[in-house]
């Protein structure tokens, strides 16, 4: 029955402002402690599907064990692992309880795990000897950088990946690439920062 209901501090509010939105109430009035990236992606869940909460836990999950594919594209095709190493990570991530158990939990930890996924690849493709997409390295500097933005729009804690992040993109590719990747996280995480 837990399935079924939010149960929780966090877990409350964000399904409660989610609701807010679902139902047009986009802007919010008073300060929010949460970051606004998650509510908002669940308001839209429950706007264009509905507000049942096993069904966005199933969905999420999904989604969660769906991550381990882009990681596995690194291992293989940059980083060069051996099959056993990868075979090894994939059944780690797909069966590690604790992540299990979280995927399906009504946190914004989920969304900002899948755009540090993301951001993390994104990096390691701008960093490839033979590029996967046939695309400018900056342009995947870039696309770490909005995801690492989105990331933090999601939970604020992401904002210490992106700090550490710029610097090592500064130390291994140049003060260029790092001001492109500022400037990135800067564009998306403004717009809040501002309001």
């Amino acid at each position: 029955p837990m399935f079924n209901f939010p149960c929780g501090p966090d877990v409350e509010e964000y399904h409660n402002w989610a609701l807010e939105i679902a139902s047009g109430s986009i802007l919010w009035n008073e300060p929010k402690i949460h970051s606004p990236l998650y509510p908002f992606m669940l308001g839209a869940f429950y706007y264009f599907l509905s507000p049942v909460v096993w069904l966005l836990r199933i969905f999420q999950s999904i989604a969660g064990f769906l991550l381990v594919f882009p990681l596995l594209i690194v291992l293989k095709k940059i980083i060069r692992a051996n099959d056993v190493i990868i075979f090894i990570f994939a059944l780690i991530w797909l069966f590690y309880p604790p992540l299990i158990y979280y995927q399906a939990e009504l946190i914004s930890e989920n969304l900002e795990l899948a755009f540090l996924v993301f951001a993390i690849t994104a990096l390691y493709l701008s960093e490839a000897e033979n590029i996967i997409l046939n695309l400018p390295k900056s342009s995947f500097v870039i696309a770490s950088g909005l995801f690492s933005g989105l990331a933090i729009l999601s939970h604020p804690i992401a904002i210490f990946f992106a700090l550490f992040e710029t610097l090592y993109v500064l130390t291994a590719s140049g003060i260029k690439k790092s001001i492109l990747f500022c400037v990135a996280v800067l564009i998306l995480i403004s717009p809040v920062l501002l309001y």
